[in-house]
């Protein structure tokens, strides 16, 4: 009993005289070589030495465990925060006791027993502070093994992909597991960085309010929190809470949020992304551990989102080069406009990854129709079409469009989403290629895309209008050739005619009964030629036969009606070869009349055979005749228009066309199809002469 009022009486005198006691002590601690203490602030060493002492005499005034070790902990948080190692701790506390000695010698002099109590105080405490420090330096060292652990979880979780939504997705949980918050979000930044767009979510919010903010792209220009993480020096998380500025104009109290903060994600030479944790609990707080945390784990994750970027990046740059490559080679390839419609359609679709696409064309306001549709369309496009005329008062879509939800008069929404981009030549709007619910919303990046796309319908539209102008003058110009062999052949003829039969007429009244004999005769000659031209005209237009008997029975149908009744011989081979796509067997029938034609008219030949062969691929037909043959090399510089329509008319169907001929070895026309090649061919200008408007105004017509 007697030793613990001794202990209470030199906690009471400690008490007293601390001041001098703090002020020795400090000046020890200061003199301690190679320690931390002369390192630090004079003003921090002297609170925790000031702290230290009110532990040590609590040591002396009580037994209780529970007072000492709340002491030594709170001055061991202080050391570890600085960085003292446990030696150096205890070191310290050592010196306290010869600055309190002097003290208590002076006034109970040389009393081993007063020193004893005074000993064991300094024992107990000094035991008690290393027991705890060491504990605390253990929980510390298993938090950032946690924490390193957490880090390292995140940084390879994150680089064993680079598909963008996945590394995303593995780097919002890692944050928001070191923020230790229910709600978290990522947002990437395009490539200016004037925004970040929406891209990965872990939880949920009730708020409606918020969850519209979360669901748009965060601007540095309207959004403070964000624009104050840009502007740190170093790029560090900023956090807010009550009623300081959050995303726009709202509060995190007008929320319903604790607080938030915001977590660059940032490489060396920009912030590709950002994580935006939301605390929902009014009873907690941010930590500036956890903070440093989570920041720690962007600054890993930084290399694999910025990699997985590019990879996206990247990847979607080849699949757009190989999607308008597509287009262009459909284009080229002779596909109808439709086709090329559907195409471009369905790969804008693709890379914008919206659920449906349509294009639409019109020649007048009250003229509409789809040329190409793709994915989900809502309900009927004439009713989703009328409808954006009305959201846009008439101007839509000969304007670029970005829109939210849609909705009708009555029902559920037309579309969460929308994008149009008008197709536009030199002189006109023609349509629109419209882009429908992408998850999200959709991004500039994907309007600059569909612009390219646009770009590629209205070729296609124009290379529609160009090939049906084509057709009506190829049609235009057969009728005038029509018109100038009938002026050149049958009507100088049947003038020919005229004028022998009034001339006969003359001379059997004049009774010159022999020389009007021989009128009749010259009369009935040029009656024979003009019926012959008539032939030839007829077989140049598409007969009946060629639809009903095909080109095969046509052509023995030909030879034998003009040339067989006309003296020559002929015959006809053919070997592998049925009935062939209608616009293949006009194009070799024209071929082969303007080829029998000339034979007929010009070559004086005896006979003329034709043969067709083909081995399920490949089609090859031969004309030759016996005739007197010519100079190729004349014959294209001096001929007529003869030779150069065979050629154009073979270039169209896709065949390669050879003539071989010489003066007296009579002539040979070799004409070769792929057929593959000429089906194509034959069922887009079917499709293109049968399926599209013959509206004038129509972007196909």
């Amino acid at each position: 009993m007697e030793g613990a009022s001794l202990s209470k009486e030199l906690a009471g005198f400690l008490e007293d005289h601390r001041v001098g006691i703090l002020s020795s002590w400090l000046q020890q601690l200061f003199e301690l070589p190679g320690g931390h203490y002369r390192d630090r602030p004079a003003e921090e060493v002297r609170a925790w030495a000031s702290d230290a002492l009110s532990a040590a005499i609590a040591c002396l005034a009580s037994d209780s465990s529970a007072s000492i070790d709340r002491q030594t902990r709170r001055v061991g948080g202080v050391l570890r925060e600085y960085g003292f190692e446990i030696r150096e701790v205890v070191e310290g506390l050592l010196l306290l006791r010869g600055s309190t000695f002097p003290f208590v010698e002076r006034r109970y002099g040389d009393d081993r027993r007063t020193a004893a109590v005074l000993d064991d105080g300094l024992r107990r405490l000094i035991g008690r502070f290393a027991a705890v420090y060491a504990g605390m330096m253990i929980d510390s060292i298993r938090k950032a093994q946690a924490r390193t652990t957490l880090m390292l979880e995140a940084a390879e979780t994150a680089g064993s992909t680079l598909e963008s939504g996945r590394v995303l997705g593995r780097v919002v949980e890692g944050i928001a597991s070191a923020l230790r918050v229910a709600c978290c979000a990522i947002y990437e930044a395009n490539s200016d960085a004037t925004a970040f767009e929406p891209r990965a979510q872990r939880g949920s919010v009730e708020n409606e309010q918020l969850r519209r903010l979360l669901a748009r792209p965060l601007r540095p220009a309207i959004d403070p929190l964000v624009r104050r993480v840009l502007e740190s020096p170093e790029r560090s998380p900023c956090t807010c809470a009550g009623k300081e500025a959050f995303l726009g104009e709202t509060t995190c109290r007008s929320l319903a949020l604790a607080s938030a903060v915001a977590v660059p994600i940032a490489t060396a030479d920009r912030v590709v992304a950002l994580a935006l944790g939301l605390n929902q609990d009014p009873t907690r707080e941010f930590s500036p551990r956890r903070i440093e945390l989570a920041w720690g784990i962007a600054r890993t994750v930084a290399p694999a989102v910025s990699n997985a970027h590019l990879f996206e990046e990247t990847r979607r740059q080849l699949f757009e080069s190989r999607s308008l490559q597509e287009v262009t080679t459909a284009l080229l390839s002779g596909q109808t406009a439709r086709d090329v419609l559907q195409i471009i359609c369905g790969r804008a679709r693709d890379l914008a990854a919206a659920k449906g696409a349509l294009v639409i064309g019109w020649g007048g306001d009250e003229h509409r129709q789809t040329l190409a549709e793709a994915g989900s369309i809502p309900q009927s496009p004439d009713r989703f079409i009328a409808h954006l005329d009305r959201v846009a008062a008439g101007a839509f879509p000969r304007e670029p469009l970005r829109m939210g939800s849609i909705y009708p008069e009555t029902g559920p929404p037309l579309a969460r989403s929308l994008l149009s981009v008008p197709l536009a030549s030199k002189q006109e709007t023609i349509g629109a290629l419209i882009l429908i619910d992408r998850p999200g919303g959709f991004l500039p990046h994907d309007q600059r895309m569909i612009h390219l796309f646009a770009d590629q319908a209205v070729l296609a539209i124009e290379h529609a209008r160009l090939s049906a102008k084509q057709e009506r003058l190829a049609v235009l110009e057969e009728r005038q050739k029509l018109a100038r062999d009938l002026h050149d052949s049958v009507t100088q003829s049947l003038y020919g005619v005229t004028m022998y039969a009034e001339a006969a007429a003359r001379l059997l009244e004049a009774g010159r009964v022999n020389l009007a004999g021989d009128h009749l005769r010259q009369l009935s000659l040029t009656s024979l030629d003009a019926l012959r031209e008539m032939r030839l005209l007829i077989y140049e237009l598409r007969p009946p036969e060629l639809e009903q008997e095909g080109l095969i029975g046509t052509l023995q149908a030909r030879l034998a009606a003009v040339e067989g009744r006309s003296g020559l011989k002929s015959d006809v081979t053919v070997e592998g070869v049925g009935r062939l796509p209608p616009d293949l067997e006009e194009g070799l029938h024209r071929i082969a009349m303007e080829a029998l034609n000339n034979t007929l008219k010009h070559a004086r030949a005896s006979r003329v055979d034709l043969s067709l062969r083909g081995d399920g691929s490949r089609l090859v037909m031969e004309i030759r005749d016996d005739g007197d043959g010519f100079d190729l090399e004349v014959g294209r510089v001096q001929g007529g228009s003869g030779l150069r329509n065979m050629a154009e008319r073979a270039a169209s169907l896709g065949a390669e066309m050879d003539i071989q001929s010489a003066p007296g070895e009579g002539t040979l026309l070799r004409v070769a199809v792929t057929l593959e090649r000429a089906n194509r061919q034959s069922s887009g200008e079917e499709e293109s002469s049968h399926g599209e408007s013959s509206d004038p105004r129509s972007p196909c017509g």
